[in-house]
């Protein structure tokens, strides 16, 4: 994409999110490709990462989660670091790519986790996991959290389909 065409496209964004060297993340310069179907999804991806109302600690954990069950190395790169800011330590973050039982989870982050596994495993939560995400989150949260899994699968998707790969 030219300079000129992402600096179009850029504009009209409500935000930019830098890569190094102060060029734009290479998800952003792929998906810019097709401009319409772009500005509708950062709107929705933006909102969800940025003005969402989950705690970023569960945010962060879903979003690695999802980005370990569907192998995408890229939003796993680009996540682990938000998710050290959001106050997962290391041996957390590792642990969100092995077996949940081989971390001490406190119960609201198995949730958490156990919610990205069923999503990814049966398209839906088990009775059990929705009653304990329920008694932990509001409807909007609720809502949010199962939309921001089915966001990063199908960003995923996305990435893994057309060979993105992370700038560094």
């Amino acid at each position: 994409m030219s300079r000129a065409v992402w600096a179009e496209v850029a504009a009209t964004l409500p935000i930019t999110l830098p890569g190094p060297a102060d060029e734009p993340l290479t998800v952003f310069t792929v998906l810019a490709r097709h401009p319409e179907l772009f500005r509708q999804w950062v709107g929705f991806a933006g909102t969800l990462l940025l003005a969402g109302t989950l705690p970023a600690r569960a945010r962060e954990l879903a979003v690695l989660r999802t980005a370990h069950l569907r192998s995408c190395t890229y939003e796993w790169g680009h996540h682990v670091p938000v998710a050290l800011a959001a106050g997962l330590p290391e041996g957390a973050v590792a642990a969100v790519a092995s077996r949940l039982t081989d971390w001490d989870w406190a119960p609201e982050d198995l949730l958490v986790l156990r919610a990205a596994d069923e999503l990814h495993d049966r398209g839906e939560l088990t009775d059990p996991t929705w009653d304990g995400l329920r008694e932990l989150y509001d409807d909007r949260q609720l809502i949010e959290l199962v939309m921001l899994i089915g966001q990063y699968t199908m960003l995923a998707f996305t990435l893994r389909t057309l060979r993105v790969r992370p700038e560094h």
